[in-house]
């Protein structure tokens, strides 16, 4: 089975088409500042150059957050069009699980960057999760022990047990098959909400000024 991933909810961006056992084309980008939709471009070029036809494309998989609200969304809708215009199955990955799939050694959190000095998070055990997602401010990094994994170096300067990981096509690949043999996809691929655990936050809070 040939299947498409999309990650658009963090940096780095990431488009990658395999199957179980082989990588057939990666691309893990940084994407220029006011360009968020490049996954569906770089797919379309990627699939001319290979000369693989998109019907050859049976099921995709979106990392549909938490992370960036503008990618996050774009990620979903675009995965839910190409699910949608080709007729094939749709799964959803955790932002949180795809970076703690990078790391599997004893306790540790997963940060992401939630900006106004707010942090995604979640906890896992030997790589299983053991706790939910959350929204945490600087306040509340204090209290978490052990070791920190994220993508991003900025954590870094703020835990002394810090463990950057960078975003392997091999390891998405991995969890989208554990997943898939674990879950069933999305009866209604058009149903697939992103996860944004501020979203209110983003749309409506008032600064101090406002």
């Amino acid at each position: 089975m040939n299947i498409l991933i999309l990650n658009q909810a963090f940096e780095p961006n990431a488009v990658v088409l395999g199957t179980s056992d082989k990588i057939i084309f990666s691309i893990i980008y940084f994407p220029s500042e006011g360009e968020p939709n490049n996954n569906l471009f770089i797919t379309s070029e990627m699939l001319q150059l290979k000369k693989i036809n998109k019907e050859e494309i049976n099921a995709i998989a979106v990392v549909n957050g938490p992370g960036s609200f503008t990618g996050t969304r774009v990620g979903v809708v675009d995965a839910k069009i190409i699910a949608y215009t080709l007729n094939i199955h749709l799964y959803n990955i955790n932002s949180l699980d795809l970076i703690a799939a990078h790391f599997t050694k004893d306790i540790f959190t997963v940060l992401l960057p939630a900006y106004r000095k707010e942090f995604f998070m979640a906890t896992y055990k030997a790589g299983k999760r053991i706790s939910k997602d959350e929204i945490v401010g600087l306040n509340d990094l204090k209290s978490i022990k052990g070791v920190v994994v994220s993508v991003e170096n900025s954590v870094g300067s703020l835990f002394k047990d810090f463990i950057k990981v960078n975003l392997n096509p091999e390891v998405m690949l991995r969890l989208v098959f554990e997943n898939i043999d674990e879950s069933l996809p999305l009866r209604d691929p058009l149903s697939l909400a992103p996860i944004y655990l501020h979203a209110t936050d983003v749309l409506f809070k008032k600064t101090k000024n406002g």
